[in-house]
């Protein structure tokens, strides 16, 4: 989302730029060629076609993929198998293809505990350095 944002930002700082037109009729002639007809859509040969189940199994391993790697889990503890630690991966996998707004909110939950225990570590080390000032 970040990416596409980013270049709608900057194909908004062009400006004077326009598109060109899918038709660009020769100058000499009248005669153009219309891409809604039928006879220019479709596939005439069949094994260089894509059918639709190639389409939807290269676009979910392309999802599964991504997610699978995008996925940064907290470290494993010392007693957890490999079974509890892929089942476990499997599900927030699951989780963050169903519903994406809540591995958002479960990171930003993480960011905010961490920020809270990083103050506590800096007052502490602040403390014991004016208690040895002393």
């Amino acid at each position: 989302m970040l990416v596409q944002l980013t270049i709608y930002h900057l194909a908004a700082q062009l400006k004077g730029v326009r598109a060109l037109p899918l038709l660009v009729p020769e100058p000499s002639s009248t005669h153009h060629i219309d891409l809604r007809s039928e006879s220019n859509s479709g596939c005439t040969d069949l094994s260089q076609c894509r059918t639709i189940w190639s389409i939807i199994w290269s676009c979910s391993a392309t999802i599964f993929a991504c997610t699978w790697i995008a996925l940064h889990l907290n470290i494993p503890s010392r007693d957890e198998t490999w079974i509890q630690l892929t089942s476990r991966r499997v599900g927030i996998m699951f989780m963050a293809l169903v519903a994406p707004e809540l591995v958002i909110s479960w990171a930003m939950r993480q960011w905010i505990v961490s920020r809270r225990i990083a103050k506590g570590v800096f007052y502490f080390f602040l403390f014991w350095f004016l208690l040895n000032l002393v």
